[in-house]
């Protein structure tokens, strides 16, 4: 029997920044990425205003894919804008296919950001937390937890050498 309430094991590649929400978090992945006021970043058409506050906090411009009614991409990202990030959000935690964000990053050189802001400890079909799954993911604790510094920011070291 352990005496651990709570054993996430996110793996070695992981480093967590941890913030008081994930809009701040979301921003910090930008600056950490030396984006600059103008630079695109691709989103859904389906997102909340406080992750527009990141992009708008910093001058980024959102530019947007088209979503279908399961909240996958609807178009293939061959036809997706040309931005140096994109997000893919795990909506309500639950799991959203990287394979087509991941063959855009390979095509244009745009960063993958995966959003599971709303469904902390969530897993993929494989098992990985979601959140993980990129060079950055979000999380927002407070939304599953009662406590007030309640988002970090995933680094996967082993998308990137930040």
């Amino acid at each position: 029997m352990t005496d651990k309430v709570l054993d996430l094991d996110f793996g070695t590649t992981i480093q967590l920044r941890y913030f008081s929400l994930a809009r701040y978090a979301l921003a910090e992945a930008f600056l950490v990425l030396g984006l600059r006021p103008g630079d695109k970043v691709l989103l859904p058409e389906y997102v909340c205003r406080d992750l527009l506050a990141s992009l708008h906090q910093l001058s980024l411009t959102p530019v947007w894919y088209e979503i279908d009614e399961k909240l996958s991409p609807s178009q293939p990202p061959t036809s997706w804008p040309e931005a140096k990030v994109v997000l893919a959000i795990d909506y309500f935690g639950f799991e959203q296919d990287l394979n087509p964000f991941f063959s855009y990053s390979k095509r244009t050189g745009a960063v993958v950001i995966e959003d599971n802001a709303h469904g902390f400890l969530s897993k993929s079909s494989a098992g990985h937390f979601l959140g993980t799954r990129a060079t950055f993911g979000l999380f927002s604790f407070r939304k599953t937890l009662l406590i007030g510094h309640g988002a970090a920011l995933a680094v996967n070291t082993q998308h990137t050498k930040l």
